[in-house]
């Protein structure tokens, strides 16, 4: 304890020459040269060199989140991410770029950020050769060699190679959702004041759900006094086919 209040780390590993305060923290570091990982998941067999480690990954198979946030309700499996969390509730950005001054809440985020200034791309492509800064952006590349595509649209069963096409993709069945429903509506609203000029009853709100990307169209009783022209611009805007009333 008192070695960490001076900051005095007299245990030094032989290898890369990194020091400790703690002979503990020194035998558990040689493991990363050693490649020894002793706890093993009983579960699905992964290793690991710490026996925290292992806890804190066994809580993926239970889905026990422990730590939650006084302020939203949110859980997490590790008091680190619970401490990330709540710099958004704070706004706090201690990590600092020392050449841009721009902050993040997160350590590996200034990580990144200052590859931009390096230039840095340790992350190579083995087939075609082109570098990458971070290593998640090689494996989305790599897909475009291999033609994986792991992430699946359920409600028409396409495929694509990352996350954000599927995101933008589900767009399209929204779409035709909410286009729907306008049409319904301006059919059905053309239809009972087909004979007079009264006042249409019509509006629709759009709702974005952002968690499952689903945008549910919602009737909120507005009443607005648009011409017949004004309305058949709009269902023209979301190109849909137009109504048109037959004449007695």
């Amino acid at each position: 304890m008192l070695l960490e209040r001076t900051g005095e780390k007299p245990y030094q590993c032989e290898e890369c020459g990194k020091s400790f305060t703690q002979t503990g923290a020194l035998k558990t570091h040689k493991k990363t040269h050693t490649g020894e990982k002793p706890h093993q998941c009983v579960q699905c067999g992964k290793s690991f060199t710490q026996a925290g480690t292992l806890k804190i990954h066994e809580r993926a198979h239970t889905g026990e989140k422990p730590y939650q946030c006084v302020q939203c309700g949110k859980s997490f499996a590790q008091a680190s991410h619970l401490i990330t969390h709540k710099r958004t509730h704070t706004g706090e950005k201690p990590y600092q770029c020392v050449q841009c001054g721009k902050s993040f809440a997160e350590a590996p985020q200034l990580k990144r950020h200052k590859k931009v200034h390096t230039g840095e791309k340790p992350y190579q492509c083995v087939q075609c050769g082109k570098r990458f800064a971070e290593a998640g952006t090689l494996r989305r590349h790599n897909m475009t060699h291999t033609g994986e595509k792991p992430y699946q649209c359920v409600q028409c069963g396409k495929s694509f190679s990352c996350a954000s096409l599927l995101r933008r993709h589900k767009r399209t069945h929204t779409s035709n959702l909410y286009q729907s429903t306008l049409y319904s509506k301006y059919v059905k609203t053309l239809g009972q004041h087909e004979r007079s000029d009264e006042k249409l009853y019509k509006c629709i709100a759009v709702v974005e759900l952002k968690k499952s990307d689903i945008i549910t169209p919602i009737h909120c009783g507005k009443l607005l006094e648009p011409t017949r022209s004004d309305v058949k611009k709009e269902v023209d805007d979301v190109q849909i086919p137009v109504y048109h009333p037959q004449t007695s």
